[in-house]
């Protein structure tokens, strides 16, 4: 008798510490949950676009052109449910979704006073559609900001369920696009369309360039911003893009942009990991220039002003840039003969290269030099 009491009290007090040890994993899943919506809120507030992009993709001129409106959202999370369910590959994930209770600006009632009285096709006539949407986002921009900070912003108050997915192989809460469409395009202009314009703001942004005539205008117009000095870091990288198709690419044209990129923005790192990695595949002969760049890179890369290119946050990443010029200067020393460089390279940096590095080709390196990986 003794013996079944003591079976039953065992039995009671495992089933009871599996229940707590499940309510305790529930409850830090709700935390994590709770502080995942309120990343994504912040991130969306503070324009971080990178942010976002992590939890759901973004088209981001099309994001930024209505971004403002996010600092004026307030929201109530009123419950979380969480369950499990099996994937295509039999897998079990976490979900969570998020009863929330939501306030925001009626950007359809704040819009349309937007050049009321103007003729905005006049703006934007004769331009490239990836000029368009620039003079797009500036404008909606700057006319969002000025009429947001005004008394007579109508609201909408809406409650909705946002969906979570659990992604394993980054370890975070993100939100599946395809099942927020709702929540996601709450303060979106994608749908939109200016008056007297024949496309969305969205089918703008996505118009694709299918002819000769409209390369050549979209590489006229960057052109001209870089010879009068007004180019942001994109219009460089579109004149790259577009300088390097897949087919005869124009490689004068590229290497002058690289170097116009690396002249007029110096402390952008990219700048000279494009360069690097340009002469390194075409002029692979020139040791020295290649060696160069590189190193400029890596500095570049170590002293970056996160705050003012915070696409250069790796927190969760393992795929640095550096990488690569890490690579490209021990493969260049290794090509010279000069393997105790290569080796002083690695021995250098090597607790930067080991963090940073895809494990699999850490080890191939490691091999290569012939050291202990």
């Amino acid at each position: 008798m003794k013996r079944f009491i003591s079976f039953i009290l065992l039995a009671i007090m495992f089933i009871t510490s599996c229940e707590i040890s499940q309510s305790a994993e529930e409850n830090d899943d709700k935390k994590a949950v709770i502080a995942a919506f309120e990343d994504y809120i912040n991130a969306a507030k503070n324009e971080d676009t990178k942010k976002v992009n992590e939890y759901h993709l973004i088209w981001r001129n099309v994001w930024r052109t209505s971004q403002e409106s996010y600092k004026y959202l307030t929201y109530k999370i009123n419950k979380i449910e969480l369950t499990k369910q099996k994937n295509g590959n039999g897998r079990d994930i976490k979900l969570a979704y998020v009863n929330v209770s939501l306030k925001y600006p009626d950007l359809n009632y704040i819009m349309s006073k937007f050049y009321k009285n103007k003729d905005f096709n006049s703006l934007v006539k004769g331009k490239s559609s990836l000029t368009q949407m620039e003079i797009i986002e500036q404008e909606i921009s700057s006319f969002l900001k000025s009429e947001l900070k005004k008394n007579d912003i109508k609201y909408i108050e809406k409650e909705m369920t946002v969906k979570f997915e659990y992604n394993i192989p980054i370890g975070r809460w993100v939100i599946p696009k395809d099942c927020n469409k709702e929540f996601i395009n709450i303060l979106s202009l994608d749908n939109y369309k200016i008056k007297g314009m024949d496309k969305t703001i969205g089918e703008i942004a996505r118009s694709p360039i299918t002819t000769k005539e409209e390369k050549e205008l979209l590489i006229s117009e960057k052109e001209e911003k870089i010879k009068n000095k007004t180019a942001k870091i994109d219009d460089y990288k579109m004149l790259l893009i577009l300088y390097s198709p897949v087919k005869n690419p124009d490689n004068i044209n590229f290497k002058r942009i690289s170097q116009k990129l690396i002249e007029n923005l110096p402390d952008y790192p990219e700048g000279y990991r494009i360069m690097t990695d340009f002469i390194y595949h075409n002029y692979p002969d020139n040791y020295s220039e290649i060696l160069n760049y590189a190193q400029k890179g890596i500095e570049a890369y170590k002293n970056v002003d996160t705050k003012k290119y915070p696409e250069f946050v790796y927190e969760s990443s393992r795929n640095h840039p550096m990488n690569e010029l890490f690579r490209i200067m021990i493969d260049v020393y290794l090509k010279k003969g000069e393997k105790e460089k290569a080796l002083d390279v690695f021995n250098k940096n090597k607790k930067i290269i080991k963090y940073w590095m895809p494990p699999a080709n850490y080890v191939q390196l490691a091999k290569r030099l012939g050291v202990q990986w």
